[in-house]
């Protein structure tokens, strides 16, 4: 049986950026060669695709990694960008089909796979994976949940659709005397952008990533023009941080980080506004402001509800996806893994002093 999956040519790897934005859902910018270089440095080995069936090519970077005691794992991150937001009646065979094709390739070439994992850009209840083979993870890896702005307008339009607390917050941060600086991702821009995340998770009690991590693709990013940090200044003091994604025509709120000091200039707001009109030049229509609680869990007692009253400010509406998904090559490395799972976590951040994923 001939494979509809092989690996990219060298001319597509050289290209592979272009290819991926050319896919249905748009790309994304976990899809990119400059994540996947930066997920190698953690253990993860990328493996760009290509997916052709029924004249229909999808570009799919999968992300390898080993898990001792059990076996590899294939995981494609906000993959495969085969389908559009919304699913039609085709999809849920056009998944059958790749799901077939993908399970045939990584058994030729990886025997020790043991899963594969996907986590598509779908809304939630467009389609269902199962009929499929595959079963919904315990836990998603990235958010499922977010909120998404239109930045495809004008300054005065984009300012007319944020709630009026949040044109009024932005504005008064400019009467303050806030700025927002463009910085270069310096060695010393990494150290600061790093010190308020640390300040922030000392509020939010959120986990933080060793610095280093954070580095590699905050610099990689910048050099290849995808990534930028946004500084809230006043009276020459920093008082709060943004780093901002672009690909293609979507853009992501990555990081921020604040002193905790002077909050009554609401910076935060500045911040986020200037760092879409930065999105607007790089020719982007959305702003993904990434990570809400999901459409279930909007209460005060949910640790995101404050992140959730901040970015509602900008757009109402939670956008929430079907979140990942995984497909047992194994199944009975599967179930053990299921069981095992938790543990294995706790042992590799505490020998690796980082998380596993």
């Amino acid at each position: 049986m001939k494979l509809m999956i092989r690996r990219a040519g060298t001319e597509e790897r050289d290209s592979w950026n272009q290819l991926v934005l050319e896919n249905p859902d748009g790309g994304h910018i976990y899809q990119t060669q400059e994540w996947g270089a930066y997920k190698a440095s953690y253990g993860w080995r990328p493996e760009r695709l290509v997916w052709e069936a029924n004249g229909e090519r999808v570009y799919v970077q999968a992300l390898v990694k080993s898990a001792p005691g059990f076996g590899t794992i294939w995981y494609a991150p906000k993959g495969p960008g085969m389908f559009a937001y919304t699913a039609t009646k085709s999809d849920q065979g056009r998944l059958k089909v790749f799901t077939s094709d993908l399970k045939a390739y990584v058994h030729k070439v990886d025997p020790k796979a043991f899963m594969l994992m996907i986590e598509p850009e779908l809304y939630d209840g467009e389609l269902n994976p199962k009929p499929a083979g595959w079963v919904k993870s315990p836990h998603d890896l990235q958010f499922r949940a977010t909120i998404i702005v239109d930045i495809d307008k004008s300054d005065e339009d984009l300012l007319a659709s944020f709630k009026q607390k949040t044109r009024y917050n932005i504005r008064l941060a400019g009467k303050k005397g806030v700025v927002i600086e463009r910085r270069a991702a310096t060695d010393e821009m990494v150290d600061l952008m790093y010190k308020l995340m640390g300040d922030t998770q000392g509020r939010a009690g959120f986990y933080l990533r060793p610095k280093q991590a954070f580095r590699e693709y905050w610099q990689g990013f910048a050099q290849a023009g995808m990534g930028q940090f946004f500084v809230a200044v006043h009276e020459n003091e920093v008082i709060a941080a943004e780093y901002a994604f672009c690909f293609g025509r979507k853009a992501y709120y990555k990081e921020g980080g604040s002193t905790g000091a002077k909050r009554n200039l609401m910076a935060p707001y500045l911040v986020q506004y200037e760092a879409m009109r930065w999105a607007q030049e790089q020719g982007a229509t959305e702003y993904d402001m990434v990570a809400v609680p999901p459409k279930d869990q909007l209460v005060p007692e949910h640790s995101m509800y404050g992140l959730y009253q901040f970015k509602s400010g900008f757009n109402q509406e939670v956008t929430q996806f079907i979140g990942c998904w995984e497909y047992p090559l194994k199944p009975s490395v599967h179930a053990r893994w299921r069981k095992a799972e938790p543990l294995f976590h706790k042992l590799y951040a505490r020998v690796k002093r980082n998380l596993f994923w």
